[in-house]
């Protein structure tokens, strides 16, 4: 569920891309490969860990591994809006302590899903006591908000966020889910390799 990594994958406007350095190359003469590499730590499927929106939250490193794997529930809202209470409250199964919402069925990283969702709806999952919360789009809020209200209310209560994730060939359903975020100390966000696993 992952998005590829290489230099043309889009960040998000106004962060940086991915930028590779060759520091030893087989067609130069050297004896391997190896590579340095710069990027936000936001670029592709990443973890939005609660420090990123809250200055006492906790870092990557201090997220507990009990809230990346687990069962995790997919609902589908295909939309390019934001996504309301109304529309998510009769997906949601019961219990529910990881949900990620597959909102296109677009393979394409351009343009990418744009949906989001509203403060409503992130007062709702807080509500339903959801640990975390994926979704395919680049954020969890509209990509022009100012007040990044869903962020801060879903990480102010604890929440863990993962974004840019590659739902488009995932039916709605239950599955078991590895989310395994490089462990960078003191960061407010890494990125994750997910995988999916359908429950029989």
């Amino acid at each position: 569920m992952t998005l590829p990594l290489d230099e043309s994958t889009p960040p998000f406007p106004g962060d940086p891309g991915l930028l590779v350095q060759k520091l030893m190359d087989y067609e130069r003469g050297d004896s391997c490969c190896l590579s340095a590499i710069s990027m936000s730590v936001h670029l592709g499927t990443h973890i939005d860990a609660p420090l990123h929106f809250v200055s006492a939250g906790a870092s990557v490193e201090q997220i507990s591994l009990e809230t990346l794997i687990g069962s995790a529930h997919v609902v589908e809202v295909i939309t390019k809006h934001g996504i309301t209470a109304e529309q998510l409250r009769p997906l949601l199964p019961e219990p529910c302590e990881r949900l990620l919402i597959k909102t296109s069925n677009l393979d394409a990283l351009l343009p990418r899903p744009a949906a989001w969702l509203t403060s409503s709806t992130a007062k709702l999952l807080v509500e339903k006591k959801i640990r975390l919360v994926g979704i395919d789009s680049p954020s969890v809020d509209n990509m022009n908000s100012t007040h990044a209200e869903a962020h801060h209310i879903l990480l102010e209560h604890g929440g863990l966020i993962i974004e840019n994730l590659m739902l488009f060939q995932i039916r709605a359903g239950e599955y078991e889910m590895i989310c395994l975020p490089l462990k960078l100390v003191g960061l407010e966000g890494a990125p994750a390799r997910v995988i999916l696993k359908k429950k029989d």
